[in-house]
């Protein structure tokens, strides 16, 4: 059964999230992938069909693929407000994340919240996990390649931190895109009290 994608659905998920962004201490963090997807959806008048490929695709590249259009030759302006960072989030949380069981996603796709059915994105597992033990300066300023998150969270006091090995990859692939993040953008207490691993 394939499923056609409510912009109204979706317009109203991003409504509500930047209500609650406004306020958000943490503002300053780059949206992470899920978040990106729902503005994406939004945004997207061609892309229909939503819940069967979030159940087929499996890769960051047929995602950037589906997005971009060049797949079926169909013109998908969706990514068109995104900078080249985002999309690299959006594509990378979608492949490390998808394909979802059939199982698990919603009878109505129209009116599906994409928020609660997708698994937590990178942005959310570094507010979540990362500042139970230190500062998210110390996160976010990291000057460390994709290599060197490994390593940082195969470290004896990572490895305690209960996070299935989806969500491992998927704040390692966030941290390498948006970290380290320029330290004016940073708020001033975050930088102070940032140390190292």
């Amino acid at each position: 059964m394939f499923f056609r994608f409510s912009a109204a659905a979706a317009a109203a998920i991003v409504m509500a999230g930047a209500a609650s962004a406004a306020t958000d201490e943490y503002s300053f963090m780059p949206k992470g992938g899920r978040d990106l997807f729902v503005e994406v959806l939004a945004a997207c008048a061609n892309c229909d069909d939503i819940a069967n490929a979030v159940a087929t695709q499996g890769n960051a590249e047929a995602w950037q693929k589906y997005f971009s259009g060049k797949q079926n030759r169909q013109k998908k302006p969706a990514l068109s407000a995104l900078s080249d960072k985002q999309v690299k989030v959006l594509v990378t949380y979608l492949g490390v994340n998808t394909p979802v069981p059939k199982a698990n996603l919603p009878k109505d796709a129209k009116s599906a919240n994409w928020t609660s059915v997708l698994p937590p994105d990178g942005r959310q597992l570094a507010l979540e996990k990362c500042m139970g033990c230190h500062s998210l300066g110390v996160t976010v300023l990291n000057d460390a390649d994709y290599r060197a998150w490994g390593m940082i969270m195969r470290k004896s006091d990572h490895v305690v931190i209960k996070m299935t090995d989806k969500e491992i990859e998927t704040l390692k692939q966030y941290l390498t895109i948006i970290a380290p993040m320029p330290e004016d953008q940073v708020p001033k207490q975050l930088r102070e009290s940032a140390g190292t691993y």
